[in-house]
C-alpha cells in the first residue's frame, strides 16, 4: 500500500512540473538544482543535453527564456492551446469543456488573472495532476471508491482531450527546438505520455490517439493584434 501511494504521488507531481515548465519559464533557482543535480537524474532517465547547457547560469536562463518565448509565445512558434489544434482558432469549444471538467472538480483557474486559456497545455497537465493527486489521497485514506473515481476521470480526461493534441504539440516542439533543454523536457514528456496512454487505456483508444502524436497544428487563423490583447 505504501509504494503504491508513493507512486501514485510521484505521478501526480510529474504532472505539476511538466505542466508548470510548459506554463511559464523556469526559474532561476530551479535552474540552479537542475545544473547541480536534476540534470544527471535526467540524464540517468535518457535525456541528452548539449553542451549548450554548461553554460553560466544568468546566460542559461537568458538562453532558455528566449528559447521559450520563439519556441511557444513568438508568432509562428508551436501552439500550446487545445483550440488549435481542434479548430485552427484559440479561445474555442474546448476551453469551455475543459472550464466545465475543471469546476466539476474544484480546480480553480481564472483565465482572467493568468491571462491565458483554460486549454492550455501546461492549465491541462496541472489539472491531470489535480486529479492524480487525489486518486493517491484516496487510496491513503482506503477510499477506494473515491480512487475509482478520480482514476477514472484522469482517464476520460486523457482520452477526451489532453492525449489528442498535447502528444502532437511536444512532437512539433521537439522538431522546433532550437536549446538541448526543450527539446529534452519535451521527449520526457511525451515518453510519459505515452506510458499513461499505454497503462491506462484500452488499445482501440491507444492506436487512435498515438495516430495523431505527428499531427500539426490547424492553420490558426487569429491575427497579430488579437494576439496582443489576449496576451498570447
Amino acid at each position: 500500500m505504501a509504494e503504491q501511494i508513493e507512486v501514485l504521488r510521484a505521478r501526480a507531481n510529474l504532472y505539476r512540473l511538466f505542466g508548470a515548465l510548459l506554463y511559464r519559464e523556469p526559474a532561476e533557482s530551479w535552474l540552479e538544482s537542475f545544473q547541480q543535480g536534476l540534470k544527471q537524474e535526467w540524464s540517468a532517465l535518457g535525456c541528452t543535453f548539449d553542451e549548450d547547457m554548461d553554460m553560466p547560469l544568468p546566460q542559461l536562463k537568458e538562453e532558455l527564456d528566449a528559447e521559450f518565448t520563439s519556441l511557444w509565445i513568438a508568432p509562428g512558434g508551436v501552439p500550446r492551446f487545445e483550440s488549435v489544434y481542434a479548430t485552427g482558432s484559440v479561445f474555442q469549444y474546448p476551453c469551455d469543456q475543459v472550464m466545465e471538467i475543471y469546476r466539476s472538480e474544484g480546480f480553480d483557474f481564472d483565465a482572467d488573472a493568468e491571462k491565458t486559456f483554460a486549454d492550455h497545455a501546461g492549465v491541462e497537465l496541472e489539472f491531470m495532476g489535480l486529479l492524480a493527486d487525489k486518486q493517491a489521497k484516496a487510496v491513503e485514506q482506503g477510499d477506494q471508491e473515491e480512487a475509482a473515481r478520480a482514476e477514472e476521470r484522469l482517464r476520460g480526461f486523457l482520452l477526451e482531450h489532453a492525449g489528442k493534441w498535447i502528444p502532437a504539440m511536444l512532437s512539433h516542439s521537439i522538431r522546433c527546438a532550437e536549446h538541448s533543454f526543450y527539446r529534452e523536457l519535451c521527449r520526457m514528456i511525451l515518453e510519459f505520455f505515452d506510458q499513461e496512454i499505454e497503462a491506462m487505456l484500452p488499445r482501440r483508444d491507444r492506436e487512435m490517439l498515438r495516430a495523431k502524436y505527428q499531427r500539426l497544428p490547424k492553420e490558426i487563423d487569429y491575427d497579430a493584434d488579437f494576439r496582443k490583447a489576449s496576451g498570447l
